[in-house]
């Protein structure tokens, strides 16, 4: 897994970070991060996805607002948005869930989850 925070591009190490090379170059602005499942399975944000470990990139309209995803495993994930918004899985992003959080510190838009039930956000 790897951050891209706040350029145009997305850049992969195969060797520990003594190297890298560039998967990806953003017409649309700034990315704000890239997440990976698995060696295959990865988004780019905002509004980009790949499932052959960055060889291609497709645009995701329903993520043009998220602003991180975080894999608690490979079948619970959450995804943050601009607005507030989390939306979380539990079984792989066959279904998912919305959530319109909105909190006294702002809004939630980084969040990381230690296990299914305990987790942090950012605002």
């Amino acid at each position: 897994m790897g951050d891209a925070n706040g350029y145009g591009a997305v850049l992969r190490s195969p060797d520990r970070g003594l190297t890298w090379t560039e998967v990806l170059q953003s017409s649309a602005g700034d990315l704000l991060t890239v997440r990976f499942l698995n060696d295959s399975l990865g988004w780019a944000f905002p509004g980009l996805r790949t499932t052959d470990g960055g060889g291609t990139w497709i645009a995701d309209a329903t993520l043009n607002d998220a602003v991180s995803i975080q894999f608690v495993d490979a079948l619970h994930w959450w995804i943050t948005f601009y607005d507030g918004t989390l939306r979380n899985t539990a079984d792989g992003g066959a279904t998912w869930y919305t959530y319109h959080v909105h909190l006294s510190y702002g809004e939630p838009y980084f969040l990381s989850f230690a296990d299914t039930s305990c987790g942090w956000v950012v605002t």
